[in-house]
């Protein structure tokens, strides 16, 4: 797990994700990402396309490190 300083600009508040994390899940500038909280975690994953968009039923699976 890597840990990261949770900054403020303009009254929002920001982690920087690291690059070795971003390419490991296909994430680049520009790319959207969904976030949400999951057992009182903070979830942050590539968005992937509808099921209307692509036709097959999307699902994101895995587990976040604990």
């Amino acid at each position: 797990m890597i840990t990261r300083s949770v900054q403020e600009t303009k009254g929002s508040l920001y982690v920087l994700l690291p690059k070795q994390l971003c390419d490991a899940l296909g994430i680049n500038k520009g790319h959207n990402v969904n976030i949400g909280i999951k057992n009182d975690k903070i979830v942050i994953a590539p968005a992937r396309p509808s099921t209307a968009q692509t036709g097959v039923a999307s699902k994101l699976t895995g587990s976040m490190p604990a």
